[in-house]
């Protein structure tokens, strides 16, 4: 049965699948605050292991420089093993870019627009590292 924890910003899901799924609230701005309330929810329903993660931005609107730092940083490395960030809209796509090129994440990070081919390539990094 998946495990969910909700937060002020997002919807963690810890999936059957050994997926970890982070759906993105319709908030205004999304501060450090949340964001280490969000990875301290992801700790919690890993309990000690990492996950691939699937990240729902499509809702998102406005994230500050430090949750961005500290989303790509070591603490967040700790919890997943790689994320693919779903996007539909210019500001997720710019977001997304922020997190790849200019806050260089410690794991895996790839940007989709469809959730099934998303899902594909985590299935792809778990499988790879049971192996």
């Amino acid at each position: 049965m998946a495990k969910t924890i909700e937060t002020r910003t997002e919807t963690i899901t810890l999936g059957e699948d050994g997926i970890l799924r982070c759906r993105v609230k319709a908030v205004d701005h999304h501060t450090l605050e949340d964001a280490v309330e969000n990875v301290r929810a992801s700790a919690t329903l890993l309990a000690g292991t990492r996950a691939p993660t699937l990240l729902d931005a499509r809702a998102a609107r406005a994230i500050s420089r430090q949750a961005r730092e500290y989303y790509t940083g070591a603490e967040n490395a700790k919890v997943t093993a790689g994320t693919a960030m779903l996007i539909s809209s210019s500001v997720g796509r710019i977001i997304g870019n922020f997190l790849i090129q200019v806050n260089r994440p410690a794991f895996p990070i790839r940007l989709f627009s469809d959730e099934a081919e998303a899902l594909r390539w985590l299935a792809e990094l778990r499988d790879g590292a049971a192996h």
